[in-house]
């Protein structure tokens, strides 16, 4: 029994420091349906038009030597922003739902975290945007997090990672837009979409050209909304 637990300590912790690495640029991708939602923005769609049911991709991109640094195990984690003082490690996030896209700068809050103690790993992402342009105050928070309750998810927040969620994995996802008029603070719109993830890819990018080819929208999407300064 002492045997067993020792090897089974040691895989743990194998497992955990996987996450090692320097700091890179990195691509995170979480692909399902949408659980529920209504957007009455226009972004996604006419306004009112309803997202439950819909396949969506969202598309981080992240700097992991950006605000605050962690670099376990059982952490590893780059988490900053403007609402914490700091340099956002969220460079631009890509939303698509309904051939419609979201493109933006998560200069407010990121968040890029991979957990694992042996008993229980996670992994978790935030990319969040306060921007003023054209009399509009736009509000964006996205965050989306995987736990399972085991060691199936590394610490690692440089990838390779390629992860099918699981039936007994606990997942959440929510996009929250709110745009309003930067004088009256009158509501224009806003969005509430819960993502149902399946999927969770996390790759670092090399080179400029990779980071621009990671947040390039399909030419098959009908409408992008941009905002915010996105590299």
């Amino acid at each position: 029994m002492k045997k067993t637990f020792l090897a089974s300590a040691m895989s743990a912790m194998l497992i955990a420091m996987s996450g090692v690495a320097q700091a890179a640029i990195v691509s995170v991708t979480y692909s399902g349906k949408v659980t529920s939602g209504v957007d009455t923005t226009g972004v996604f769609g006419a306004p009112g038009v309803n997202l439950a049911g819909l396949p969506f991709t969202v598309k981080y991109v992240f700097d992991t030597a950006r605000g605050a640094v962690t670099m376990g195990p059982p952490q590893f984690s780059a988490i900053g922003g403007a609402a914490a003082g700091t340099a956002s490690p969220s460079i631009a996030t890509l939303v698509v739902i309904n051939g419609r896209a979201l493109l933006y700068t998560g200069n407010q809050f990121g968040e890029i975290l991979g957990y694992n103690d042996g008993q229980l790993s996670q992994q978790a992402h935030e990319s969040d945007m306060t921007l003023n342009a054209g009399g509009r105050t736009y509000n964006i928070n996205l965050n989306e997090s995987i736990t399972d309750f085991g060691v199936a998810l590394p610490a690692t927040i440089t990838g390779p990672l390629n992860y099918t969620v699981g039936t007994n994995d606990t997942k959440t996802g929510e996009l929250n837009l709110i745009i309003t008029n930067t004088s009256t603070g009158e509501s224009i719109g806003s969005a509430d979409v819960f993502l149902d993830a399946a999927s969770l890819q996390i790759k670092t990018l090399l080179g400029a050209t990779s980071v621009s080819s990671a947040l390039q929208p399909s030419p098959a999407l009908s409408h992008i909304t941009r905002l915010g300064l996105v590299r």
